[in-house]
């Protein structure tokens, strides 16, 4: 936009104002964990996706037992590839759920290869060629 100044005459070219949600916030959050009562309180960026949430349960100790869920917030399955400002009435202090889910194949592996990660953390076992119980046999054996 071009404002034209009177005493000039010249235009001079307008200042932009960034609209408010094109600024990076950061808001704090509740996230009540899977299979949980207790919310931990975590910051996260108004232009981050709703899946570091995810990545932030995942990394807490007491979420080991259940990693298949969904976020929610109030009562609504959030789109994890969403960026924090686009979910309506998430603001500073809301609480956002994860809600246990069934396992699928998939998922089931993935919790599977986190279980094996935890346990044995410096061996990294190929999933399609031994199972677990072999590897665990396998290098309880060695010497």
């Amino acid at each position: 936009a071009v404002v034209s100044t009177q005493s000039t005459g010249v235009e001079v070219p307008k200042a932009e104002t960034k609209p408010p949600e094109s600024v990076n916030k950061f808001i704090s959050l509740n996230l009540i964990l899977p299979q949980s009562t207790e919310s931990i309180k975590v910051t996260i960026g108004t232009h981050d996706h709703l899946h570091e949430l995810r990545q932030m349960a995942n990394e807490r100790p007491e979420s080991c037992y259940k990693t298949c869920f969904t976020l929610q917030h109030r009562g609504k399955v959030l789109d994890e590839f969403a960026m924090v400002h686009t979910v309506e009435n998430l603001t500073d202090g809301e609480t956002v759920k994860c809600v246990a889910e069934q396992y699928s194949l998939r998922e089931a592996r993935l919790h599977l290869k986190r279980v094996r990660s935890l346990i044995q953390p410096d061996i990294q076992v190929n999933a399609q060629n031994v199972s677990l119980e072999q590897h665990l046999l396998q290098s309880r054996f060695r010497h």
